[in-house]
């Protein structure tokens, strides 16, 4: 990898002054699902 894997899949705040809760959500980037899909080999294997 050439990058840290760190990656949010889901974000929420709360606007504190009108009480909104604002979400995101976003999938993995193929690079990181393509390191956990090999992670998750090696365990099965």
């Amino acid at each position: 990898m050439h990058r840290q894997l760190l990656h949010a899949w889901r974000l929420g705040v709360t606007r504190p002054r009108t009480g909104e809760t604002l979400n995101w959500e976003a999938p993995r980037p193929e690079d990181f699902r393509a390191v956990v899909d090999k992670l998750e080999n090696i365990k099965e294997g």
